[in-house]
């Protein structure tokens, strides 16, 4: 999924082969998201 084998939405979405990376480098991993939304950065939020 991250562009190092495979053709996981190369074909069938006409994804380029490392989307997925472009993706995690652009918003971030889980633990980043979960923490600018709910965590301490996110708490002026609520």
């Amino acid at each position: 999924m991250l562009g190092a084998e495979g053709t996981f939405g190369h074909e069938e979405l006409g994804l380029e082969s490392d989307f997925a990376l472009d993706v995690i480098r652009t918003v971030g991993d889980y633990g980043d998201i979960y923490s600018r939304y709910m965590g301490l950065e996110g708490e002026s939020c609520t």
